[in-house]
């Protein structure tokens, strides 16, 4: 019996989006997209009993805003309200048609726990508890909270392939906006070597993680696909390709180490192993024939470019340092706060970031926050090799490499970041209770 078809899991949905992601982006229309975003979150709402196809949605809403100042005006501050009431009324919607029991996931501990060292940080410090940065912090962890409470309560389908084919997309609008960033400068190549890449809601350092969270989900399509796998091979190669044109000196170094076991463990589980290779063969020809053509006269500067990123810590270390002395003339237990070493002026709110997410929790959250970063992240990993399966590996090399990358950057508090993982908990989640999750999947090779 020939399934039903599913418009909201259909590849024309998954392109639609990133192309009004991608074309609000270029035109910086970020309204125009959270407009469609909205109908198209109330339709569901109406119609449909399960809300997977707000995943694309929620997994590049962030990469729409091109300009972020164009959202300070009075105007489009109300026009974003009423887009969010209009997404409260769907979820109304919805949880009243579906007749929706809320339930409280396990996994919601750890954001739980996220949240109350959020509030709690700085609290003995008087000045900083209830400061704007203060705010920030204690805000994002709270809507990551309720985001996923949302999430786990609304999704309830385990489909890997379609959930995968979020990241496909993620990919997708990463390298179109990148090289569209590109393209637009008089000298692309002076912009890649000095790094000047800025797409509004990030800059290349951003791109590189998200491509990096990105890539094993594009293996993965690539693998179980039988007739479509050139496409998502190519993809593939556009994709590794952006990182090193973004310049991430951490997304590159982490790429090229787990790099070749992705690839090889993707071509022998493909379900056309042999055609697979064939294709990997040719797409890497073509990609040293076109690099060369395209970097033959500035081949020794890129060439430099590259040597000088290094592996200099480029002054990490110090803001390690200098985090574990606030750390120490904080309270232990509550930590110094998101408010210390902070400001609020014309320019904005500034949070002193120690690019690193274990340090800052410490920092800035004492050890209570240690502790309930340690459970979260322990809660992740945990969900992800219990039921070892083809799709929780991809999540797992994408969480490693996102997570290393972490080590020496900001992840865990900006939107790029937090999407995707939000995604991957929760389809980690999912395949937890699933009955049979080798129905939608296999086991590890």
């Amino acid at each position: 019996m020939k399934a039903k078809f599913d418009f909201f899991s259909s590849n024309i949905y998954l392109l639609m989006i990133a192309s009004i992601v991608v074309s609000c982006w270029a035109f910086n229309q970020p309204l125009i997209a959270l407009g469609i975003f909205a109908v198209i979150i109330l339709i569901m709402g109406v119609t449909q009993k399960s809300l997977s196809g707000i995943l694309p949605i929620l997994g590049t809403t962030t990469f729409i805003f091109s300009d972020l100042s164009t959202i300070e005006s009075t105007a489009n501050i109300i026009a974003i309200i009423g887009i969010l009431l209009v997404i409260i009324v769907s979820g109304i919607i919805f949880t009243k048609k579906n007749q929706l029991k809320l339930k409280f996931s396990p996994l919601l501990v750890g954001f739980v726990l996220l949240f109350i060292a959020s509030f709690l940080g700085g609290i003995t410090t008087g000045t900083h508890f209830g400061s704007a940065s203060w705010l920030i912090g204690t805000g994002i962890t709270l809507g990551i909270l309720l985001i996923y409470f949302v999430l786990s309560n609304v999704v309830k389908t385990y489909t890997p392939v379609t959930f995968a084919k979020v990241f496909v997309i993620i990919a997708i609008v990463m390298v179109s906006e990148t090289w569209i960033f590109y393209f637009r400068q008089e000298l692309m190549i002076d912009s890649m070597i000095w790094k000047t890449i800025h797409l509004g809601w990030g800059i290349g350092n951003n791109v590189g993680l998200v491509l990096i969270f990105s890539i094993p989900f594009v293996l993965y399509v690539a693998m179980k696909s039988k007739y479509a796998s050139v496409v998502y091979i190519l993809l593939y190669f556009l994709t590794v390709a952006t990182v090193f044109a973004v310049m991430s000196r951490g997304s590159i170094i982490i790429l090229a180490v787990c790099i070749v076991p992705m690839t090889l463990y993707a071509i022998r589980c493909a379900r056309r192993p042999m055609l697979m290779s064939i294709y990997f063969a040719v797409f890497l020809t073509i990609s040293i024939i076109l690099a060369y053509s395209f970097l033959r006269d500035d081949l020794e500067t890129v060439i430099n470019s590259l040597q000088n990123l290094g592996l200099s810590d480029r002054g990490r270390i110090a803001l390690w340092k200098q985090a574990l002395v606030d750390f120490n003339n904080s309270n232990i237990i509550f930590g110094a706060g998101f408010g210390f070493n902070s400001k609020l002026d014309a320019s904005g709110t500034y949070i002193n970031w120690y690019h690193n997410p274990y340090i800052q929790m410490l920092s800035n959250l004492g050890a209570l926050g240690l502790i309930a970063f340690l459970v979260h992240i322990g809660q992740r990993y945990y969900y992800m090799v219990k039921k070892r399966t083809k799709f929780s590996l991809a999540a797992f090399y994408g969480s490693i490499m996102s997570g290393l990358y972490g080590l020496i950057d900001v992840t865990y508090f900006i939107p790029c970041f937090l999407a995707p993982m939000l995604l991957v908990t929760l389809m980690m989640e999912l395949s937890i209770n699933e009955a049979n999750p080798i129905s939608q999947d296999e086991l590890l090779i």
